[in-house]
């Protein structure tokens, strides 16, 4: 693992996520209608694909990352997730079937760069 970077595997709802483990940590969302989104004031576009992967400051501490991650099914998913690292200079990803369909790059000072490990999903 990374050093500095705090993995919290725990699933828990919302309501109990404080703002400090908010702004001490990158955070994975998972789904588009997660409620953190909201809490967080991030806006997304609606899905345009089969799977999504964006990358962007974390708006409670921007030297920290939130990714958020959404497919509309888990074959979508498992088809896009190991793709993702051969793309990693880039913010924003779409696949299709596996296939890279859309990709774009945030402007940035120095880049977003965090490690992330998929685990047997």
């Amino acid at each position: 693992m990374q050093p500095g970077f705090r993995r919290q595997c725990q699933e828990r709802s919302s309501q109990r996520i404080k703002d400090e483990d908010i702004s001490s940590a990158s955070l994975l969302i998972i789904g588009l209608d997660n409620p953190l989104l909201k809490r967080l004031k991030i806006e997304t576009q609606p899905m345009d694909a089969g799977f999504i992967f964006v990358v962007q400051k974390n708006p409670f501490n921007p030297r920290k990352v939130i990714a958020i991650a959404a497919g509309v099914s888990h074959e979508e998913i498992k088809t896009a997730q190991a793709k993702v690292v051969d793309y990693r200079k880039y913010s924003a990803l779409s696949f299709e079937k596996g296939r890279l369909v859309k990709k774009s790059q945030e402007k940035s000072d120095n880049g977003i760069r965090v490690i992330l490990n998929w685990e047997n999903t």
